[in-house]
């Protein structure tokens, strides 16, 4: 299927892999919120007051996070593009590169 930069199909489907990656980024975020919630893996110094295991998890929190944001955005992309012929990904290029010049 042919998609033209200015059919709204391709919009539609546009719109809707964003979507898609904001829930995938949210479920990112909640999983390691939970997995680094002090007690539940792991208590990080030992035998430290609660407000030193909490900053320490925040720290290892945001160390995870800068880590793995681009690498799970990269491959949650990937999934959803993977089915697209060329010429539809080449219409989302264009759409992404539209973005950056207005802002």
């Amino acid at each position: 299927m042919y998609f033209s930069k200015k059919d709204p199909h391709l919009f539609i489907f546009i719109v809707y892999i964003k979507k898609m990656l904001s829930i995938c980024i949210f479920v990112l975020q909640v999983l390691l919120f939970v997995l680094l919630t002090p007690g539940i893996l792991l208590v990080l110094p030992p035998k430290s007051s609660k407000y030193i295991v909490a900053l320490t998890h925040g720290v290892v929190f945001s160390a995870l996070w800068i880590l793995l944001y681009k690498p799970f955005c990269k491959f949650c992309s990937l999934m959803k593009l993977e089915g697209m012929e060329d010429n539809e990904k080449e219409g989302m290029e264009g759409d992404d590169k539209e973005e950056e010049d207005t802002m």
